[in-house]
């Protein structure tokens, strides 16, 4: 288990976008999926593409540069299905603080 990180306030992440986070040297994409908090690495592992620019529809996230979806929970993208495109993160809100597992 990863120790829980505070990376940005609820109000910084409105419902349906997304941003881009450092934690401890990693880039965390961070996503309100209908209220619900979502981290996966900022950097899509097949093309490179920063996913933080994604736009969110009907909860999956279109990657800015293929267009392929995301399944933002865990971190597959639709084009290769049988591989991890995303590392996930655990993420947990307190108050108006999100955290993130790392």
């Amino acid at each position: 288990m990863g120790i829980l990180r505070p990376v940005a306030r609820v109000t910084d992440v409105p419902e349906g976008c997304g941003i881009a986070v450092d934690v401890e040297g990693m880039r965390i994409a961070l996503f309100n999926v209908d209220g619900e908090f979502k981290a996966l690495g900022a950097t899509c592992s097949q093309h490179g593409a920063p996913l933080a620019s994604g736009v969110l529809h009907e909860g999956r996230l279109q990657c800015p540069w293929h267009g392929v979806s995301f399944d933002v929970e865990r971190g597959i993208c639709a084009a290769f299905p049988t591989t991890t495109s995303a590392t996930t993160y655990t993420v947990r809100v307190e108050g108006d603080t999100i955290l993130v597992e790392v």
